[in-house]
């Protein structure tokens, strides 16, 4: 039961010590992405994606940037297994659920949005390209 209680505690003292590593900068990218989302400013969400994803993306979707930021936010249910999407003009709010470092070093932010009606977890990816940071979301 000792190196049961070790692990844990040594997984929980690594994560502590990642969240205390995340950069100002990165803080900032952040909280400006919230900001957006929580004014349902559009211009400004796209503007924080990743340059590379919204090529693709548009590419992808045949150049409909409205859809690229209408599918955005799909998640599963706080509660349930139901998947919904949230369209930007619908969040009524938005928060971080989660952080977690992945391997090839970029962050998973885990955020939970919520409508009128739906309350979602949705995982975005935000790689660093330079000194540019970029969310990434479901890809196709």
């Amino acid at each position: 039961m000792k190196p049961r209680l070790f692990w844990c505690f040594f997984l929980f003292v690594t994560t502590l010590v990642r969240a205390q590593e995340i950069p100002e900068q990165q803080i900032a990218f952040v909280n400006r992405f919230k900001n957006a989302v929580t004014a349902h400013n559009k211009k400004a969400i796209y503007r924080l994606l990743d340059k590379q994803y919204r090529k693709e993306q548009k590419r992808f979707l045949g150049g409909n940037k409205q859809q690229l930021l209408d599918e955005l936010f799909g998640g599963y249910q706080w509660e349930g297994d139901t998947f919904v999407v949230i369209t930007i003009d619908t969040v009524q709010e938005i928060e971080i659920a989660e952080i977690s470092v992945t391997e090839n070093g970029f962050w998973e932010y885990v955020f939970r949005i919520r409508s009128g009606s739906h309350d979602i977890t949705v995982p975005l990816l935000l790689v660093k390209k330079r000194k540019r940071y970029g969310f990434v979301g479901a890809v196709g």
